[in-house]
This record gives structure tokens, sequence and C-alpha cells, in this order.
């Protein structure tokens, strides 16, 4: 096992920052269930001081991270741009160590999840998602890969021979969210492919249980809002989906003003609340809002839009103390009442 900060050299162009709440480019950002506040800022994986959110741990990585998983035994796992899986370990509470490293995907991980069972499965870039076995040692395993994208012609640059190249390639797949014990939702991501879809992958035997075609091509969340329902987070629009009848049962516009693209998505822990980010625009002339649903039964309702946020909302995070911390540039606040 390799000590947190002596193995991947220095961070790629990260802030470096002591306090979480000076972190510029925040792209998760999660509470353990000690309390101990875990957030990536780009390519480092930092451990944070609940109360003062002073950094006491960091683990410089050379590419983007893009997602923190809380595993059982005390680990963290992260998926990566360069189409891997860091396991991470505690051994003590502000420590970090690299336990294991998982390679399989072609091309970025995009999330990874925990099943019920306490395998893994991740959906890459790729148009596949892996079944990772968690094996008598504590380690992971690939048990099987299930292509999920649709195969189509696509344009790939080759670093090497300088030149792009027509390549076979899988539609991207950007979220997954298991809903029943061998059923995964995933949806796919594209703004310029329509339409977009979201499949019902059975995670067993490797088919496709049901696709449900949809009018937009990018989805690029999704949560469960109860044992039946999931809430799926795209452009312009939020789907409600069924699970038992494998079907959307209900529309939500998200627009800001013109559009609205939701970035991200957190359940409260009282599973009262969907909080969101929504973003209008790009770049400059960009901006953000934090929505928050109300879950009422199989339904869900917005309840509360926040003030615009011109840097952006691509992470949400509710602390104990009941207020919400918010990336890329980081932000405490109040909850939407």
């Amino acid at each position: 096992m390799l000590r947190f900060g002596l193995t991947q050299g220095k961070s790629r162009g990260a802030s470096n920052f002591t306090s979480l709440t000076s972190a510029q480019r925040a792209s998760s950002i999660t509470l353990l269930s000690d309390n101990t506040i875990a957030a990536i800022d780009e390519y480092d994986l930092v451990l944070c001081n609940p109360e003062t959110f002073s950094v006491e741990s960091r683990y410089p990585y050379s590419i983007f991270l893009y997602g923190i998983l809380e595993l059982p035994d005390n680990k963290i796992a992260c998926p990566t741009e360069d189409m891997k899986i860091l396991i991470f370990s505690r051994p003590e509470k502000n420590k970090l160590e690299l336990y294991q490293t998982l390679e399989g995907h072609s091309q970025r991980v995009h999330q990874v999840i925990l099943l019920e069972d306490k395998n893994l499965c991740s959906c890459s870039f790729d148009g596949t998602i892996i079944i990772w076995k968690k094996n008598d040692d504590g380690k992971y395993s690939l048990d099987k890969q299930i292509t999920v994208g649709e195969v189509r012609q696509a344009t790939k640059f080759d670093m090497k021979t300088m030149k792009v190249e027509t390549v076979e390639q899988a539609r991207f797949i950007d979220a997954i969210c298991q809903v029943t014990k061998n059923l995964v939702l995933c949806s796919s991501n594209s703004f310029v492919e329509k339409p977009g879809w979201i499949k019902f992958v059975d995670i067993y035997n490797g088919s496709i249980a049901k696709k449900i075609m949809l009018e937009i091509g990018n989805w690029n969340t999704m949560v469960k809002v109860n044992d039946d329902i999931v809430f799926v987070g795209g452009l312009n629009m939020v789907y409600l989906i069924k699970i038992s009848e494998m079907k959307t049962i209900k529309e939500i516009d998200c627009k800001i003003r013109t559009t609205g693209n939701v970035t991200c998505v957190l359940k409260s822990s009282d599973n009262k609340f969907i909080y969101a980010g929504i973003t209008e625009g790009s770049g400059d002339t960009a901006s953000s809002r934090l929505f928050k649903y109300a879950i009422e039964g199989d339904d869900v309702k917005e309840e509360k839009r926040g003030y615009d946020e011109p840097d952006g909302i691509n992470c949400i995070c509710k602390l104990s103390n009941g207020k919400i911390m918010t990336g890329a540039k980081v932000k405490i606040v109040d909850d939407l009442v």
C-alpha cells in the first residue's frame, strides 16, 4: 500500500488550499459517516475537519477525479479520468492510503455505486458498466462487463499519430442507480445525439430489461426518491421514473430562465427533500441556482429556488449543522426554507 502524499507526485494545478472554504474548483463534497468531510478539488482528494473545514489530509493525483463514494470498512472509492477507480483506506481518521486500483474501462469512469450485495458497479464513457466483486480479502475484482450504450461511429484524436480517426464507440453512460436487487438504471449522455434514453439493466444476466426513450439526449444525475420512484435530472427537464412499471410518470421543467441543466442532486437524510444544482448557460455567462424539491409520496414538487450563483453549482453536501455546502467555488448557505 502507498502512503498519502508520497505516491502520485505533484498535483496538476490544484490550488493547495488549507481550508475547504477557500476551494475554487471543488467537484465533489461528501459528509462521511464519522462527520469528516471528504472533497475533490479537480485532482486532489482531501479530508477536512467538519467544524473548521481545515484540510487535514491530502492525496494529490495527476488527473481529474470524478466523485466520492464511501465504502464499508472505512474506505473511499473515486472514479478517474484515466479509466480507473481508486480505492483508498483510512488507517487513521485523517490519513489516506491507496488501497487498490481497479482497471477495466477504456474511457473515463464517471460514477461508481455500492450495490446491495456489497459489490461495486461503475459506469463509463466507453458505454459499459462493470460489476466489481468484493472478495474475501476485502479487495475487488472484475466480475462482468455489460455493454449498455449502442455502438456508433465516432471521431477520435490519436495523440500518437496526431490524426483524427473514425472509430466504433458505444454511447456514453453518465449516471447509474440501483433500483432493485438485480436492476440498475443507466442514463445516456449526449448534447448532440437525440433522443436520449434510460435503460433498466439486469446486472445478473447482463440483459437490457427495458429502454425508455426521452426527448433530450443528456441525463447527468439520478437518485432514488423511494422504493418505487427515481428522480432523473438532465437538460431542461427532470423525469420521475416508476420502477415497478418501468416508465416515466412525470416531467418537471427545471429551466432557470430559458435553459437549465441539472448537474448534481442530493436527497436529504430524512428522505423529505431533494436538492439539485441547476446551471444555465456556460463560461462567463453561466449562472446556477440551488433548487429544493419536496418529496410527497410518489411525487416530487419544486418548493424553493435559491439566488443566482455566478460560479456554478456542481456538487452539494448537507452538513451536520443543517447548512448546505456547494461547489465548485465552495460556499456555505442556509437551507432553503
